[in-house]
């Protein structure tokens, strides 16, 4: 501050017109800088308020497009919901359909099994009974040493 205070003094000691051309310059620079920018502010608000009204119809058409594509994905998406349905459906037919006859078939195997344990059981006791009798019967054979 101080070297700006003395080159006004030392201008305004030499010569008045000299400062005064001085002031004029240094002025008339700030003038016409601030001239400009407020040149260069309104044409950028004039353009701001034109790239609002591009901007607003912008947002519109992108807000359309979205609706549209929302509109297209959940269409879809209910049709694919509503086959997913009907394939679970039948499904659930299917499994139930096979645990009755697998119901079915496990009721004809205990059944089998039943009827047959009682075929079994003769089966069994014969042997039973037959094999003691052969094994008294040779072991008796050994003892006496008569043959029948």
């Amino acid at each position: 501050m101080v070297l700006l205070e003395y080159m006004i003094r030392l201008l305004m000691g030499k010569s008045d017109t000299m400062f005064i051309g001085l002031m004029v310059v240094i002025f008339g620079y700030y003038g016409w800088l601030l001239w400009h920018l407020k040149d260069d502010f309104n044409k950028y608000i004039i353009n701001f308020e034109e790239r609002g009204k591009n901007l607003e119809k912008n947002v519109k058409c992108i807000n359309e497009k979205i609706e549209l594509i929302d509109s297209d994905c959940y269409k879809k998406m209910l049709k694919k919901i509503e086959k997913n349905k009907i394939l679970l459906e039948n499904l659930q037919k299917s499994e139930e359909d096979t645990a009755k006859e697998l119901a079915r078939s496990r009721q004809d195997i205990i059944s089998a099994i039943k009827d047959s344990n009682e075929d079994i059981k003769e089966i069994m006791m014969i042997l039973m009974n037959n094999r003691p009798r052969s094994i008294n019967k040779k072991e008796s054979k050994k003892e006496t040493g008569v043959e029948e």
